[in-house]
Formats: C-alpha cells, sequence, structure tokens
C-alpha cells in the first residue's frame, strides 16, 4: 500500500537535493515525481463524537466487499478479489489485519470475524474508542459513566494531538499522570502506548494541555502490561 505521507517526504528530499545542484544540473527541475493522491475521508476535529466502543460487523464472504466500501469509499474490486483469495475468516487467534486504500483516510480493521472502521482526524490522527483506554493505566473505584467521560476526553485528544496527559488526583494532593501517544506503524495506527508515573502531592505541576481529573471515591490505581510492554492495540483485547 503507498502512502501518500512517504510519498511527500521522498518528494521532499529530492527537492532538496536538486536546489543544492541546480547550477550543475538543470535537469533536476524538470525531473518526474511520482503524483500525490489527495486522501478524502478525514474527519474533521468540530465533528469529532467519542465511542465507548467501536461499531463491529460481523464479516462473512458474501459481505466483505459491501463492509470494506462502506468504511473506505474508494476501495476497489480488486481489493476484495485480493482479500477473499488470500484471507480465510475468521482470522487465527490473535491475529489483526489492517486495510486501507491510499485515496482514503480511514482503515478496516479485522481480528476473527469482526470488522472495525477506524477514521482519522483532519490532524491525520485516530479516532479511537473509550474501550481502547480500558485495561490500560486506570482508576479504581471510580463510577463507570465518570470514567467513561475521563476516557472520552483521552480518546478526544488523541484524535486532536496523537498523545494525551491525564492526572488522575487523589484526595490528598498525589497523582498518577499518565501519558498516551499512538504507535502509527507505516503511518498505520496501531497501538496505544502508555506510562504512568506516581507523583506526591507537590512533585506535580500540569501543563496547559494536560486534563486533571478527581473523583472522591477513587481509592487506587491500576496499570496493565500487555506482555512486558504498556502497549495495548487498537483490537487485540477483542480476540
Amino acid at each position: 500500500m503507498n502512502d501518500i505521507r512517504y510519498i511527500s517526504k521522498v518528494s521532499k528530499l529530492r527537492s532538496t537535493f536538486c536546489l543544492g545542484l541546480v547550477s550543475l544540473l538543470t535537469a533536476c527541475s524538470t525531473a518526474p515525481t511520482q503524483p500525490v493522491v489527495p486522501r478524502i475521508g478525514y474527519v474533521s476535529i468540530a465533528q469529532l463524537v467519542p465511542a465507548g466502543k467501536f461499531i463491529s460487523t460481523t464479516l462473512s464472504r458474501d459481505n466483505f466487499d459491501a463492509v470494506a466500501k462502506s468504511c473506505v469509499s474508494t476501495w476497489s474490486d480488486a481489493g476484495t478479489r485480493r482479500v477473499l483469495s488470500d484471507w480465510k475468516f475468521p482470522l487465527p487467534k490473535g491475529t489483526v489485519q489492517k486495510s486501507s486504500h491510499n485515496g482514503h483516510a480511514s482503515y478496516l480493521y479485522i481480528t476473527g470475524s469482526e470488522a472495525v472502521c477506524v477514521q482519522m482526524s483532519e490532524n491525520k490522527y485516530p479516532i479511537l474508542a473509550n474501550e481502547v483506554i480500558y485495561k490500560t493505566a486506570n482508576p479504581e473505584g471510580v463510577p463507570p459513566s465518570v470514567e467513561e467521560g475521563w476516557y472520552a476526553r483521552i480518546t478526544k485528544q488523541i484524535a486532536v494531538a496523537g498523545t494525551a496527559t491525564m492526572i488522575y488526583q487523589f484526595a490528598n494532593g498525589n497523582a498518577q499522570v499518565v501519558n498516551y501517544w499512538v504507535d502509527l506503524n507505516d503511518f498505520t495506527p496501531s497501538r496505544v502506548i502508555y506510562w504512568a508515573e506516581f507523583k506526591r502531592a507537590g512533585q506535580w505541576t500540569a501543563k496547559p494541555s494536560d486534563m486533571v481529573v478527581s473523583h472522591p471515591s477513587m481509592s487506587s490505581f491500576g496499570i496493565v502490561k500487555y506482555g512486558d510492554q504498556h502497549a495495548k492495540s487498537l483490537l487485540g483485547h477483542r480476540n
């Protein structure tokens, strides 16, 4: 899959090289470049609506083409033929397949027999569902409705900036400072990485972009590892 951001980077390097040699190689100014295909389907920041869970569709060979095109409108018939010849549903346990098209911003994720469409914001970061934040670095003892609101703030900030810092403050002033950021593997959203650090009262200061939250019933804090890492794949927990 060609990625327009990779193509753009190559084009910029070529332009810089040519500028350095323009007095010697005037042909550089007319050297052919690979056309950049503009992507469609980015979601404006103003239209972001955080969801509790990704909407999933049960896949079959009969509905795959329709499901793929509902997520990635530029998806081709050839892409469907390739997938149906190479893949078997359900996918093996623990496997997540990602597909897209270089003319569209969304990604189709498949795990087992489930398909999920992950959209990208206009800032080119994924729009995650709150379920991705569950069982990462989480407060304990807080009502679910309150947690849901906190996680929605995290996923929205990730869609805006690709990273988010949430400070969970306890009644005594101590806090857990949690940083989240998105692992863009080959420009494709792959995992959410997180790191939590305990800070005593007076040892932490919130930056303007940080989110500070607290609740009287917040009793403790849990940090989950996947393997030996503080990193969670977008759909791995569903498998």
